[in-house]
């Protein structure tokens, strides 16, 4: 996204930081202006609202590379810290989330079952046993021991058929 994007740098950067907090003591800048419903600051320029991290982003090392995404070091969406931010592709920030344990899986771990655990699963879910009950037992979501139990993931029936 280029400079020319924003419009007249001057006027919008001034006011840019007159909406951001001081250093916590994480050293995260908090963003006090309005906030998008995903929890990330938000910035007004003339008729186009634009992600605040990405316009603090912009402001200190200039325009974000087409096909980048500003990605936050210190997962505070909140955050406009230029140091607390680098640039990265959907699949570094996906890398980066399951590194830090966060993301789509609810704080559980990702986990792959191979044949005896997947036989187990099948089993307990013949006699009865519930998706929930199972995935307590694994560790792991209803969802993911239905899509196991019924197969409704093709990549996990493969590894069914070769390992039964």
């Amino acid at each position: 996204m280029s400079r020319e994007y924003y419009g007249e740098e001057k006027f919008w950067s001034s006011n840019f930081y007159t909406k951001v907090s001081r250093p916590d003591k994480n050293g995260c800048c908090n963003w006090i202006g309005s906030i998008t419903n995903r929890g990330y600051g938000k910035f007004r320029v003339g008729k186009i609202s634009v992600g605040a991290h990405r316009v603090a982003w912009t402001l200190k090392n200039g325009p974000i590379p087409d096909e980048l995404l500003v990605l936050h070091k210190c997962d505070n969406p909140l955050c406009v810290n230029p140091d607390h931010l680098f640039v990265g592709t959907q699949g570094d920030n996906l890398v980066d989330m399951i590194h830090k344990g966060r993301g789509g899986n609810r704080g559980q771990q990702i986990t792959k079952f191979y044949g005896e655990e997947i036989w187990l699963m099948k089993r307990l879910a013949y006699c009865g046993i519930t998706g929930a009950v199972i995935g307590k037992i694994f560790k792991t979501s209803k969802a993911t021991i239905n899509r196991i139990v019924y197969g409704n993931d093709p990549y996990i029936n493969r590894r069914i058929k070769y390992a039964e």
